[in-house]
């Protein structure tokens, strides 16, 4: 067979591999919005307030645990009440239009190499998915100043796994937090 010669066989595993590769990949997107005019240097402690919008309290420790975890990372301490600022969560669940494209048979190239038509066949799966927004407040003139999503497709995981997932997701959200830009002023 010539180097240059593609068989059908052979783009069929190489697309199924990279199927494969593309479902192993992780589908987190995150998002983050603050006010230019904030000195975020300023604030040192925040606290996490409940306002009961999580689907349940073992969700909320483990979203307001990885919150924690992210934010001391960062240089901020976690107090019980009053902190410089009060960090707010929820939960907002959508579905995605998922198009899963299957084709098999036909094509060839070159004269010799003629099979047939093909065929293709798509299938639409509606997919759920989760957006946490975490918005933290400044306490002290109880305003707005920092605003971070975090979206993903929902699956059914282990309690390990979910931690897992929670802290590689509010790591990742909180990765460029505090903004590196100077207050304007």
């Amino acid at each position: 067979m010539p180097a240059n010669r593609i068989t059908w066989p052979l783009v069929i595993i190489l697309a199924v591999s990279l199927a494969a590769l593309a479902a192993g990949c992780s589908t987190l997107a995150v998002h983050s919005d603050y006010d230019p005019t904030v000195d975020f240097s300023k604030f040192k402690t925040f606290t996490i307030t409940r306002n009961g919008t999580l689907d349940t309290q073992l969700t909320q420790d483990r979203i307001d645990r990885a919150i924690t975890a992210a934010l001391e990372t960062k240089g901020l301490t976690s107090v019980a009440s009053g902190g410089e600022l009060t960090v707010q969560t929820q939960i907002r669940r959508s579905t995605e239009s998922q198009y899963i494209t299957t084709g098999y048979g036909g094509g060839g190239w070159g004269w010799n190499n003629w099979v047939g038509p093909g065929m293709t066949t798509t299938q639409v799966r509606e997919v759920p998915v989760g957006t946490l927004v975490v918005d933290l407040v400044d306490t002290a003139a109880n305003r707005l100043v920092w605003r971070g999503t975090a979206s993903d497709y929902l699956t059914n995981v282990t309690p390990q796994e979910a931690d897992q997932k929670a802290q590689n997701a509010m790591m990742k959200l909180f990765e460029t937090f505090p903004p590196n830009v100077p207050p304007k002023k």
